[in-house]
């Protein structure tokens, strides 16, 4: 079991991701505390808060700098964000997040995009989490599932038990499809997978 520094950049307030009106005053606070414990949970001590308001996330043209700047700040292995090209992903915050980071490690190694911040060398790879088209099959140990639902379960705003035993099914089921106990899945890509080239 190989330990990575993670860093984990929450890009909205959460403001609108509340399922009962007693948290409409407090929502922001309350998510951003959840956020803190779900992190230390999971056992990432390095948490960023963009604060873009949720579900008014600027389109990716405009988002991109954000991530480009984080990316060539902290020179990550891999970056894994949302799949925005789902089939049927409709949350516009996920689609522009998710183009908005795969812009951003397209273009991580070209200094011409955002001159001001020194390009990386080596861009990452980059991940689809959440994904519809996998390449990619990890296989997730018991404690490892553990730490997973209760890092959800942090979310108490956000998520009910019903909710968090349905992540747990996914979970075990991918693990029997790809012969695990329990599995996440991904789709993989390169730099130049980013981009059509000949």
């Amino acid at each position: 079991e190989e330990k990575k520094d993670v860093k984990l950049i929450v890009v909205t307030d959460g403001s609108k991701g509340y399922s009962k009106l007693k948290f409409k005053d407090i929502i922001k606070e309350l998510r951003r505390d959840e956020q803190f414990e779900a992190a230390s949970r999971l056992g990432i001590k390095d948490v960023t808060f963009l604060d873009y308001e949720d579900l008014n996330i600027p389109p990716p043209e405009l988002l991109r700098e954000s991530f480009l700047r984080i990316i060539r700040q902290y020179k990550p292995e891999i970056v894994i964000t949302v799949d925005p090209t789902n089939r049927y992903e409709s949350h516009p915050d996920h689609i522009n997040v998710g183009r908005a980071v795969m812009q951003a490690v397209l273009f991580s190694n070209l200094q011409g995009v955002a001159e001001y911040v020194e390009a990386l060398e080596n861009p990452p790879l980059l991940a689809l989490g959440a994904t519809d088209n996998p390449n990619a099959v990890i296989c997730l140990t018991e404690d490892e599932v553990f730490m997973k639902l209760e890092g959800i379960r942090a979310h108490i705003s956000r998520f009910k038990e019903s909710q968090v035993q349905y992540i747990f099914q996914i979970v075990r089921d991918l693990g029997k499809k790809y012969g695990c106990e329990y599995a996440e899945t991904f789709h993989i890509l390169s730099v130049s997978d980013l981009h059509m080239s000949i």
